[in-house]
């Protein structure tokens, strides 16, 4: 918990190459220095399987509105789209997390030709142990749809209190694809990009040019600012904040 909530806080204090992952991949292999590869790929699965749930939320969604969707050009091209990277991303945890896959060893002899293949091998091997439980994936996956249930609910409070009136499948169907552009690590906690996706894809579907999309998703990152300043209380009572020296290092563990 404090480490995610120091995570929120960097998302919007560091701007730059630097976000709340990294931060808090740094900070967890401080605490357990002997666990540096366990550090990374928990970050990193964290924001995997987050992408991931937002991904199939959306693919859901279009499916549940699919007349609606199929309406609208752009709209079907995008549940295309989504459909695709969707399978795609659902072979691929296939292949990492399979067990008949690791030990047959295909994988392990392409990644051994490839740059950094030492660091690669570690990564895919750790990844690979969440592979173990497929039951506690299936949880972290219907976690992060509460997680996402839960902003989506914030986001039609607030389109709500702008006097704006929209479907709850627009919702439903716009927050998930627009929080996996959010959760790009473009810009610092997504600023600008999660407006402007908010805004062409509420716009799309409504078939109207309205403002909500970017109030909505301001109102939600004003939210997440808040919440991340206990983020900083928490930073700053650590017995080890960061030095001139940690950014350094972070900046070359990122690359």
């Amino acid at each position: 918990f404090k480490l995610s909530m120091i995570g929120v806080f960097f998302n919007y204090a560091m701007p730059g190459g630097v976000g709340g992952d990294v931060v808090k991949a740094y900070y967890f292999n401080k605490d357990h220095p002997n666990s540096k590869v366990i550090s990374v790929t928990s970050v990193l699965m964290d924001r995997i399987t987050g992408l991931y749930s937002m991904l199939l939320m959306g693919l859901f969604v279009m499916i549940y509105d699919y007349d609606h969707v199929a309406s609208i050009p752009q709209l079907r091209s995008l549940f295309y789209i989504v459909s695709i990277v969707s399978i795609a991303a659902t072979v691929g945890l296939f292949l990492v997390f399979s067990g008949p896959v690791h030990r047959a060893g295909h994988l392990q002899k392409i990644l051994q030709k490839l740059p950094q293949s030492d660091n690669l091998l570690r990564l895919y091997n750790s990844f690979h142990q969440y592979g173990r439980s497929p039951t506690a994936l299936i949880q972290i996956v219907l976690l992060s749809w509460g997680a996402q249930i839960f902003s989506i609910l914030y986001l039609i409070l607030a389109g709500t209190l702008s006097g704006a009136t929209a479907p709850w499948t627009t919702y439903f169907l716009v927050a998930p694809l627009g929080f996996i552009a959010v959760g790009l690590p473009l810009t610092p906690a997504g600023v600008g990009i999660g407006q402007a996706a908010f805004y062409v894809l509420f716009n799309l579907y409504l078939g109207n040019i309205s403002t909500l999309g970017p109030t909505t998703i301001t109102a939600l990152q004003v939210g997440q600012f808040v919440w991340g300043l206990g983020g900083a209380l928490i930073y700053l009572r650590r017995r080890q904040p960061l030095k001139a020296s940690d950014y350094a290092e972070i900046e070359t563990n990122q690359t």
